[in-house]
C-alpha cells in the first residue's frame, strides 16, 4: 500500500516538545498513534477500500517521558495529530534530530 507524504511541525518549552503532524481527514477509527521513549509515529490507514495511507514516523534525540499518559498525550483535531511529549530532562533541545558523522562503508568479500 503507498504511503502518502505528510508534513509536520515542532517546538519546545523546557519541560514539553510537541509535535503537529497534518493528515486530511485523520480519523480515531483509522490513526494508529505510537509514542516510545526515543521514536514517534502516527499512521492514517484508509477506509472502505482505500489505496493509500499516511505515515509519519520521527527518530527523537533525547528521550520523553512516555510512562506519564497525563502529560504526554496524543489528541486528533481536523486535519491533525497532535503529540505533546512530558521531556525525561528539563532542558532545550534546540533540535530533534540525531546528528551522526558520514561513515564510509568498505564491502568485503569473504568466500
Amino acid at each position: 500500500m503507498p504511503q502518502r507524504p505528510v508534513s509536520s511541525t515542532w517546538s519546545e518549552d523546557a519541560e514539553h516538545i510537541t509535535f503537529v503532524v497534518r493528515i486530511p481527514r485523520v480519523s480515531q477509527k483509522l490513526c494508529t498513534v505510537v509514542i516510545s521513549p526515543f521514536f514517534l509515529r502516527v499512521n492514517q490507514t484508509q477506509g472502505n477500500g482505500g489505496n493509500n495511507s499516511y505515515l509519519w514516523e520521527q527518530d527523537l534525540l533525547h528521550e520523553i517521558d512516555w510512562t506519564n499518559g497525563a502529560e504526554t498525550v496524543a489528541r486528533m483535531g481536523v486535519d491533525r495529530v497532535t503529540i505533546v511529549c512530558k521531556k525525561k530532562e528539563v532542558g532545550m533541545w534546540g533540535d530533534i534530530r540525531v546528528q551522526m558523522e558520514k561513515v564510509r562503508l568498505v564491502v568485503v568479500n569473504s568466500l
